[in-house]
């Protein structure tokens, strides 16, 4: 079973290009994003973790990666689970009835609404 992700890889110590191609080549992560901010480097990505891997066990065999061509690299891993994300709602439920009823006095365009 896999299980889709995003993930944000950040580093100190480590080319951005050189980080884009460890996690596309070599992890097979589709990037997304790339950049520099406050001197940290990070690349953004989309894929899957399978057989069961673990965020933690992934990062481990990534950051393992990255430190064998950067020995004193630093390496953190951000992962949000597509899948099923955390989120919130806020405003109007669009199944009351009372929202439905607002929507129809609003037909006709502009030209109806003042």
């Amino acid at each position: 079973m896999s299980r889709a992700y995003r993930l944000e890889v950040m580093t100190k110590g480590v080319p951005a290009k050189d980080l884009a191609r460890i996690m596309t080549a070599r992890f097979r992560w589709e990037e997304i994003g790339r950049g520099e901010l406050n001197g940290i480097i990070f690349f953004a990505g989309e894929g899957c973790l399978t057989c069961g891997q673990s965020e933690s066990d992934a990062h481990q065999a990534i950051s393992d990666a990255i430190k064998i061509e950067y020995p004193s690299a630093q390496v953190a891993t951000q992962w949000t689970c597509v899948e099923q994300p955390p989120y919130t709602i806020y405003g109007d439920d669009f199944n009351t009835p009372s929202v439905i009823r607002n929507s129809e006095s609003m037909k006709g365009g502009a030209s109806n609404n003042g």
